[in-house]
């Protein structure tokens, strides 16, 4: 997984929230963090442990990308396949 990889997924539209994702009450429109994984500039394997009793995402990574206002986005996803194996981003959670 790599840069090019995740900003092509965003791209062609396969990257889609999680069934538990809420994180737009928090000013970051779901639009601008698809905007954001298409700009990304560094993706890597998320290996933090599991938090407030949720186990760690076995096929979790993180994107980091800029937003304006020297802001900076963390995009937490998981990466899946579906039936033709095509690589699809599962948005769980961002932080500035």
């Amino acid at each position: 997984m790599d840069v090019r990889v995740v900003q092509e997924a965003a791209r062609q539209g396969h990257a889609i929230k999680a069934p538990n994702y809420h994180a737009g009450r928090r000013g970051v429109s779901f639009l601008q963090i698809l905007e954001a994984l298409e700009r990304c500039y560094h993706v890597a394997p998320d290996d933090r442990p599991g938090v407030a009793g949720h186990a760690a995402h076995p096929n979790g990574w993180f994107a980091l990308a800029n937003l304006p206002n020297r802001r900076r986005l963390r995009v937490d996803f998981d990466v899946l396949q579906d039936q033709d194996g095509t690589l699809l981003l599962v948005v769980t959670a961002y932080d500035t």
